[in-house]
């Protein structure tokens, strides 16, 4: 710390000084700050060329930074000045085994281990090609020689750490951060990783050591404060997170940070009277910024309780005192975004991001303002924005990601999530997002590969994330041989969970193994004999076999064990209804209903009764009443709207009609396109019906139906020829049976009177 003071006292007087320079380069070398040394070693190689340490250095960074072939430039410069250099000769060997010559890089790394005992980059190159080579006892003992000579080399201790990671030895593991947090104590990300490492291995005593020996080195970090906050609550309990956290507050009481993270935890604990006291109390403090990040926090809460009146009135409140409070314009634009009104929303964010071009939180709500009014483009371009501008964070790569993936830009999502991975590699969100990206891909190899980091990772939901990729990858791959070894080897596998044992049950189906699958879930009912679920998979097991008596039998005894469920009374009506049973699909809606009076579910099977013997009228008031309930199923929707336009010929129906329709116009589905077309056509808009009848046509050509409908708004927009050969069209394909014959040789008589009165 003295030598660091004294050599900037140097550059004051002169900064160009490279002895000064030199020193501080040292000085950031020996604390791990990368960025400092990156800085401070370019300026060095800038005023002296010649300078080979300077050249040396640089060229690691470029093989850190993923360009070997910039690295080998600078290495093989300095190696024309000085061709024993110890550091030029190391990073030549580094960059080497890099590019795959491992005979040429551990020949020249074991040189400069003779000439040099124990350079730390020399013998990880030794190392590296040991470890690959399989052998990892050989490689851990030239590590610890090399640490031995140097114990503040912190590649070779993190090197170390991963091959005892690789080969399960978690003991020593522990021990490897041990020495790594005791040959650089002063590097606070080492003793994180070290706390999160004694946190998987349930060692918490010592976490919780680490996580405050962070906080006291980085006594202006309230975020250092709040992980040991964080942890106590998971470990102890909200009291004494609390105690914690106040303890903090009092050793700093105008700490915005830590007073309002107080505020949270006293809202998460249900104790919104004291958080908004606190509140109270922040916004009266004299330090003016801290009372208006307190007024953003108020509005912030009402914003979330939905008093959105309020909080309005306390940002607009804010924006008036000072104009340039980037929050409160951000918080605003949020809530314009709520009642879509966009112009609002763009006009405050324009104004957060003229005062601070990198919030990225204002470039996010600007995207997704206009992705709202359809300007994917513009919202492309603020999400980039937002992802520089944000260091490539993982809760914006996210919001990128999903964006492109609603796009259907998935390999730009893919690159997208991959670049956040390498700011951030440990990054769950991240990480289970990739993997889905690439499932949608059908990537199933590069899904396994993100299984596995995950797996690795071991924390929080990574478990869970991690084996749901590698089974979908697995059954993408049609591997259902190792799909079933898989999921048998759960050690949860008895009693089964639902989701693993109906990912087991489709497995063996799909190996033509089903019954492997019907002698496993006799098993699980064995023991476990009101499980709704299993006899549910023992139906479809059974139907897999053509036992269509036994998966009945299964269905009837699923609605035996829990008749709250309709799933089995599902499966059972649409069987009866294939096999043309209609009088046993009655009877087991009957007992649906009875045991589910209000199951909208429930009443769909009723009315899709209804329907299919001939019961329309029954069916539409059925299907009115579902569609007040349910205006955003489609099926539901579709029903209503085309019994409405078959049986109800005035005005406000075939407007309600219309209204339901509406949620058909983006699905690509003739039947249900005839439906929204038919719609237009009752209301008048017949150019706008009979081009979506156009596109229903072309997806049904044999429906005399949908046929029909389009001759029939061909008529009413005035093209009598076209809407003439349609109507006998729609004849010809209706055959003897069809319903709107008479509707349709109407027309043509009326087209025909009318041309021969013309």
């Amino acid at each position: 710390g003295k030598a660091n003071v004294q050599f900037q006292n140097v550059l004051k007087i002169d900064e160009n000084h490279l002895p000064a320079l030199i020193g501080l380069a040292e000085i950031a070398e020996r604390r791990q700050n990368m960025k400092a040394l990156l800085s401070l070693t370019q300026r060095i190689a800038r005023l002296d060329p010649g300078n080979i340490d300077a050249r040396a250095r640089l060229g690691k960074f470029y093989m850190i930074g993923g360009d070997p072939a910039a690295a080998l430039d600078q290495a093989e410069a300095a190696l024309s000045r000085d061709p024993d250099h110890i550091g030029a000769r190391a990073l030549k060997a580094a960059i080497l085994i890099k590019l795959g010559d491992r005979d040429q890089a551990l020949a020249l790394a074991q040189r400069v281990m003779i000439d040099d005992p124990g350079n730390p980059d020399a013998a990880a190159v030794v190392a590296t090609a040991q470890a690959n080579a399989g052998d990892y006892d050989g490689a851990l003992a030239v590590i610890e020689e090399a640490l031995a000579v140097d114990p503040t080399y912190a590649v070779l201790h993190i090197f170390r750490i991963n091959i005892l990671h690789n080969i399960d030895r978690p003991t020593e593991v522990l021990g490897a951060f041990e020495s790594l947090v005791r040959g650089l104590p002063e590097v606070s990300a080492f003793r994180r990783a070290y706390a999160f490492e004694l946190i998987r291995q349930d060692s918490l005593e010592d976490a919780e050591q680490q996580l405050r020996a962070i906080a006291d080195l980085e006594p202006d970090s309230a975020d250092a404060k709040l992980d040991v906050v964080r942890f106590l609550y998971e470990t102890q309990g909200s009291e004494a997170a609390e105690q914690m956290l106040r303890d903090y507050i009092l050793d700093d009481p105008e700490n915005g940070a830590l007073n309002l993270a107080l505020v949270d935890f006293l809202r998460g604990e249900d104790r919104a009277d004291a958080a908004f006291a606190l509140l109270d109390r922040l916004e009266a403090s004299k330090d003016q910024p801290l009372a208006l990040r307190a007024k953003n926090k108020r509005a912030a809460l009402l914003y979330a309780d939905g008093s959105y009146q309020d909080a309005r009135q306390i940002l607009d409140a804010i924006v008036a005192a000072d104009t340039s409070n980037v929050d409160a314009y951000i918080r605003r634009a949020a809530l314009h975004i709520d009642q879509a009104a966009y112009d609002e929303a763009v006009g405050d964010l324009r104004a957060a991001l003229g005062y601070n071009p990198d919030a990225f939180k204002a470039s996010i709500l600007m995207a997704a303002a206009f992705e709202q009014q359809g300007e994917t483009a513009f919202a492309e371009a603020e999400l980039v924005r937002a992802y520089e501008a944000s260091g490539k964070e993982p809760v914006v790569a996210s919001a990128f990601a999903k964006f492109l993936v609603r796009s259907k830009k998935l390999e730009r999502a893919e690159q997208i999530l991959v670049g956040a991975l390498a700011a951030h590699p440990r990054n769950l969100e991240t990480l289970s997002l990739l993997g889905r990206v690439r499932l949608d891909q059908q990537d199933w190899h590069g899904a396994q590969e993100v299984a596995k980091i995950l797996q690795a990772l071991n924390a929080g939901n990574a478990a869970p994330v991690a084996e749901t990729l590698r089974l979908s990858a697995l059954a993408g791959m049609d591997d259902y041989d190792g799909l079933i070894a898989a999921l048998t080897a759960r050690p949860e596998f008895a009693p089964l969970e639902s989701r693993p044992l109906a990912a087991l049950t489709d497995a063996y189906i799909e190996a033509g193994r089903a019954t492997e699958a019907i002698n496993t879930l006799k098993n699980v009912l064995s023991s476990d004999p009101d499980n709704y679920d299993a006899r549910l998979l023992l139906a479809r097991a059974h139907m897999a076999t053509n036992a269509e008596a036994a998966a009945e039998a299964a269905l009837i005894n699923a609605t035996d064990v829990d008749a709250s469920r309709i799933e089995a009374f599902g499966a059972l009506y649409n069987h009866y209804m294939v096999k043309g049973r209609q009088k046993d699909a009655a009877e087991i809606v009957k007992k649906g209903l009875s045991a589910n009076p209000q199951s909208d579910a429930m009443g769909v099977l009723g009315a899709d009764y209804l329907l299919s013997v001939g019961n329309r009228e029954a069916a539409f008031t059925r299907y009115e009443a579902l569609w007040a309930r349910m205006p955003n199923d489609p099926i539901v929707a579709n029903n209503f709207a085309s019994l409405a336009g078959e049986l109800r010929t005035d005005p406000e129906t075939a407007q309600r009609a219309f209204e339901a329709a509406k949620i058909l116009t983006d699905i690509d589905n003739p039947y249900f396109q005839d439906t929204l077309g038919w719609a237009h056509y009752r209301i008048g808009e017949y150019a706008t019906a009979g081009g979506i009848l156009e596109k229903a046509s072309a997806g049904a050509p044999e429906n005399g139906e949908i046929l029909y409908h389009l001759g029939a708004a061909k008529v009413a927009a005035g093209d009598l020829a076209s809407g003439a050969a349609t109507l006998k069209t729609a004849l010809e394909k209706g055959g003897q049976e069809f319903r709107f014959a008479g509707q349709a040789q109407e027309l043509l008589e009326e087209i025909e009177a009318g041309g021969n009165e013309l």
